[in-house]
């Protein structure tokens, strides 16, 4: 079995309790075609590596900005020297790096000269690079000019990899939600790039009574003081401002159901799925969405802008797609889609997910890695 160290989590954790199913999917579909994902901590050390390298030839690396977050911009600089530094090292004891180009920038980033730094060193140093697009895969030769022109291997599904066994009505039972409501659901981070605020903004235009939104929101908290507990503290007095604000908003139309949770468990997303009709994304600058993905493998309609690898991903059989420069985009897709077959876009969506197999997607990758051994 050939070893990769592998870059995910700032903790290397590659697990089924990794909190985001790409890892053990591919690791899964890694492993007949004899490749192991080892997770590797991003504060790994040059002594470290020289240890594993008996055992590991590839270094995969995916997210690069936990390698230079820090807390202010001396600290960045100081952790993007690090970097290159531990790097070049790697490179000369024989390492092999392969880079999964995930995003063009960090979302939310506030140094980007610094994170075109740290791209043009790895996209001059990867003896491969993969993207999850043809989109994504031009969007790096014109930016970054790496020396070969990255492989494209898709995104996989996540069919069967969460508990799927509440039917709609427990589901909706759960939210208060009726069977003729009409239900818009969204699930994940509360971030700039996923555009919340946008949802909110859109939904509060429309008049019919029948409609419903479902936020199954993740939301960072900020620390208690040590002579407090978690008991006695409201979750809403530990949200940032930005947050509250969107909470805030939300609550004050009786249509919206707002979740908030620190992190969603496993269980809890067969509830948001069940209960919901539709489910919107209106990202901002993104290539690929593994939340889109998601909500593909549990049957769901999507509305979502045509940007970055979505349009590969998603077609009108699926569901809403919208310009992202169009400010009525949003509402308008909303509109539509209340007139809609909800079932048929929902096989159509299932149908979709089920082409990305993740053992298919172990074999390609498997391919990259052999041919830079």
């Amino acid at each position: 079995m050939n070893t990769i160290l592998y870059f995910w989590e700032e903790t290397g954790n590659t697990d089924k309790n990794c909190r985001n199913p790409y890892i053990p999917s591919l690791s899964n579909g890694l492993k007949s075609h004899g490749f192991l994902l080892k997770g590797v901590n991003y504060k790994i050390s040059k002594k470290e590596l020289k240890s594993l390298r008996t055992s590991s030839k590839i270094i995969h690396l995916n997210f690069l900005h936990p390698f230079y977050s820090g807390a202010n911009r001396k600290g960045s600089v100081r952790d993007v020297k690090n970097m290159l530094d531990l790097f070049s090292y790697a490179l000369s004891i024989g390492y092999k790096i392969i880079w999964t180009f995930h995003n063009i920038y960090p979302h939310d980033t506030r140094s980007i000269d610094l994170d075109s730094i740290v791209r043009y060193f790895v996209t001059s140093n990867a003896s491969a690079i993969i993207t999850h697009c043809p989109y994504a895969a031009n969007r790096c030769v014109e930016l970054f000019n790496p020396k070969q022109r990255p492989v494209v291997i898709p995104q996989g599904n996540y069919i069967g990899y969460y508990p799927n066994n509440i039917g709609r009505e427990d589901a909706r039972k759960r939210f208060g939600f009726e069977e003729s409501d009409f239900v818009f659901g969204f699930s994940g981070n509360v971030r700039s790039y996923k555009g919340v605020n946008d949802i909110l903004n859109a939904f509060s235009k429309l008049d019919d009574v029948d409609v419903r939104l479902l936020l199954n929101l993740r939301v960072k908290l900020k620390n208690i003081d040590e002579d407090e507990t978690t008991e006695n503290i409201e979750m809403k007095d530990r949200l940032n401002a930005k947050t509250l604000e969107l909470v805030n908003f939300a609550e004050q139309d009786l249509r919206i159901k707002c979740v908030l949770q620190e992190w969603i468990p496993n269980n809890e997303y067969q509830y948001f799925f069940g209960a919901t009709d539709v489910v919107v994304f209106p990202f901002k600058n993104i290539l690929t969405s593994a939340s889109t993905m998601l909500a593909l493998s549990y049957a769901k309609p999507v509305i979502i802008p045509r940007i970055g690898c979505i349009p590969d991903l998603v077609d009108e059989t699926m569901g809403e797609l919208y310009d992202a420069s169009d400010p009525t985009g949003l509402l308008s897709s909303m509109k539509k889609i209340k007139n809609r077959d909800i079932i048929s876009m929902g096989t159509a969506s299932y149908k979709k997910a089920k082409i990305y197999d993740w053992g298919d997607i172990g074999k390609k990758t498997a391919d990259v890695y052999k041919n830079v051994l």
